[in-house]
């Protein structure tokens, strides 16, 4: 990686022997983390520990141990995102910015010890670019552009990920929990009517639980598994001009159907593994491409 500009620190940096007993020799990995920072913010954005050792030319566990250090000592704070970290640099000054504002000072009182006069003798902050070369090359503003492009992408991916995987844990919770009285039925007919509530929409009153009860039990005595019921409530919809379609008003409408399709795997001696919740959710998944999963 090419360097944008020659880096230049305050003097108190290594005037005060305190600094140079925290950094070390992570001093290397601190001028290298300059090197990379965006001025605006002085943050470096998807930083990747053996990306830079590479890039350094030293090896990636020492690299890991400067940064720590660093980060242990309140000259940088390393968030680990998705894909990579985000280190923000403490008492950051924009080399574009004559002010000389100070940026991404360490709050007071955290648990973290802050070396004592750590800006004293800095009042600017102790991290600045070059004066002489104040003015940033195309080539640093393409980069600080591709380097926020890059956080996004990545943020965008890692809401994307949370969010699928909560609507997954909604989809496989609402079986469970949302149809009434479904604490009555033993736990092997509750597992296939969550499959059934959740293929149909259907709710169980007080008046049909006895019929449930019973066809669940026809479903565990044919052998009947959350496979067969996908398949079954899949054929009620017919064809593609709705012929060979059948009303699915209570749980037993399926039995028939279902028993055809459970005495096929049983001829063909196909092993379904996992428990009937499992394979319902896997069987749900597979059917309808994660498309046109029925509400």
């Amino acid at each position: 990686m090419s360097k944008k500009n020659w880096i230049m620190v305050k003097r108190g940096l290594s005037r005060d022997a305190k600094h140079r007993e925290a950094i070390g020799q992570a001093i290397w990995c601190f001028m290298h983390i300059l090197d990379r920072a965006d001025w605006e913010t002085g943050t470096v954005f998807d930083w990747k520990d053996q990306d830079e050792a590479d890039d350094m030319g030293v090896n990636v566990r020492t690299l890991r141990e400067w940064r720590r250090s660093l980060d242990e000592n309140n000259y940088i704070t390393c968030h680990q995102e998705q894909y990579g970290q985000r280190i923000v640099i403490h008492n950051w000054t924009n080399p574009r910015n004559y002010s000389g504002e100070v940026l991404n000072q360490f709050p007071q009182g955290d648990i973290k010890t802050e070396p004592q006069d750590y800006t004293q003798d800095t009042p600017q902050g102790y991290t600045q670019g070059n004066r002489k070369d104040v003015t940033p090359t195309s080539n640093s503003l393409i980069k600080s552009h591709v380097s926020l492009e890059k956080v996004t992408r990545s943020a965008n991916k890692t809401v994307d990920f949370i969010l699928e995987n909560e609507r997954i844990a909604q989809e496989k919770d609402a079986s469970r929990a949302s149809w009434p009285h479904r604490d009555k039925f033993p736990d092997a007919i509750r597992e296939l009517l969550d499959v059934y509530v959740r293929l149909t929409g259907q709710r169980l009153t007080k008046d049909k639980v006895m019929d449930w009860l019973s066809t669940g039990q026809d479903w565990l005595d044919l052998g009947i598994i959350a496979d067969d019921l996908i398949k079954a409530h899949k054929k009620s919809k017919g064809d593609e001009r709705g012929f060979g379609a059948f009303t699915v008003g209570r749980p037993g409408g399926l039995t028939n159907t279902a028993n055809m399709f459970a005495g096929e795997r049983r001829t063909n001696g196909k092993a379904i593994g996992g428990t009937p919740l499992e394979r319902a959710m896997a069987d749900l998944e597979r059917t309808y491409h994660g498309d046109n999963v029925p509400a």
